[in-house]
């Protein structure tokens, strides 16, 4: 039965061979509850044939207001973004050159690379031994 009721659907949207028609009409003949099935089916199938969905007057418009209005709220202007960014850099940069600051007591490039008591004679002498 369950064969029939996939040949049955099967049969409204692809062709079927000679040998399953003939399977399909002989089910149907001898069927009452397959025949019931065809007709829901086909009741289905006339309903959503016919129908053709329509908005109201107006409606795009109501949809494109409310998309400006919910942008316009949600969307943060660039000035505010830039600023949040450049605040926390410049922060981080800080805490970053007070930290070196006082783990070597100054400032220099040096510090700033990480270089601590390193002679200049060994930066020749490293260079070569790559």
């Amino acid at each position: 039965m369950e064969d029939l009721k996939k040949l049955l659907l099967r049969s409204y949207d692809d062709e079927l061979s000679p040998v399953e028609k003939e399977a399909l009409e002989k089910g149907l003949l001898e069927s009452p509850e397959l025949r019931d099935e065809k007709a829901a089916i086909e009741s289905i199938r006339k309903t959503l044939g016919n129908f053709s969905p329509e908005f109201e007057a107006g409606f795009s418009d109501r949809l494109m207001q409310k998309l400006e209005t919910n942008e316009s709220k949600t969307a943060l202007p660039i000035y505010t973004v830039f600023k949040r960014v450049a605040l926390s850099g410049a922060a981080a940069i800080i805490a970053m050159l007070i930290s070196i600051y006082y783990t070597d007591g100054s400032l220099s490039l040096d510090a700033l690379y990480g270089l601590y008591e390193y002679a200049p004679d060994e930066a020749a002498v490293s260079f070569f031994n790559l």
